[in-house]
Formats: C-alpha cells, structure tokens, sequence
C-alpha cells in the first residue's frame, strides 16, 4: 500500500470537480443546501487546498482545506470507493503531509452524527472529539447534530 502512494495539491477544477461529484461520493457531501450535482462546481480560491491522495498513479480521492485562520483549518474528505478500506490510513498519511507542507496548526472536522463511517475515519486517524453542534446539519428533511473533531500538530499540543 506504500509503494507509490503520495499526495498532490491541485488546482485541476475538473479532476476536483470529478472526485466531488462521483455518485458514491457526492450523495455524503452536502446538506439539503447542496447544489443539485449537474450544478456543482468547486470553488477555486488559492487560499483552499485540494490535496490528492494518489496511489497506483491514480487519485483515491480529495482532502479539501478551508483555513478558518492563520493556525487552524477546517478538513473535508472525499475518498473515492476503492480507497474505503484503507481510508483512516490514507487521512492520517495526509494530516502528517499536511503538517510538513503548510503552516496549518490545528485540523478541525464536523462530522454528522448519523454518519457512522465518516465519524469512524476521523477517529481512526487519531482525531479527538471535542464537542457537539447541536441541530446544526439539515439532511433528507431531518435536522442532526454535527460531531467536532480536531488534532493539533504535534509540537503545539
């Protein structure tokens, strides 16, 4: 699993777009605020970052990086089916990448309650619970709460 395995940041609108929009995919992404999927289109702004996790040459999916400030950034994943095995392994590969290659301080997470397998994979790649947002994420008519993450790069914890 190692051999060949690295990550990219992109600024490829088209292969986000492709990744964000795969029918796996796309259906756990948003609220009931989502643009319909024909009309979805990744916002390009160089303050995000779209980091790719290739492996086999090919992407297994996309971290996106929203900073809310200068120390701490908001992470979003989109891992496509094939890397759904190996998907707390590859988010704690790209939260090592993501110390080493920007000056990010602390990643934040918020994950919706019902959303066992996204609350499974911040877990497993060593991200700490630290509160609840209440009523917060409106899916399929339903509101929900949404579940806080964050870890720290090593050094400021």
């Amino acid at each position: 699993m190692n051999a060949g395995f690295h990550f990219e940041r992109t600024f490829d609108r088209e292969a986000v777009r492709g990744i964000l929009t795969h029918p796996n995919v796309y259906r756990h992404l948003g609220d009931d605020g989502a643009p319909p999927v024909e009309t979805f289109e990744p916002q390009m702004h160089p303050a995000i970052w779209y980091i790719l996790p290739i492996y086999g040459g090919q992407p297994a999916g996309c971290f996106v990086l929203h900073p809310k400030s200068v120390a701490c950034w908001e992470i979003h994943a989109a891992l496509l089916p094939p890397a759904w095995g190996w998907s707390a392994f590859i988010l704690a590969r790209a939260i090592q990448w993501i110390w080493e290659k920007t000056g990010c301080r602390r990643l934040v997470a918020e994950v919706p309650s019902y959303n066992r397998l996204a609350l499974k994979l911040a877990r497993g790649a060593g991200m700490m619970e630290f509160g609840v947002n209440c009523h917060s994420w409106l899916k399929g008519g339903k509101v929900h709460d949404q579940v806080l993450f964050g870890i720290s790069r090593p050094e400021v914890e």
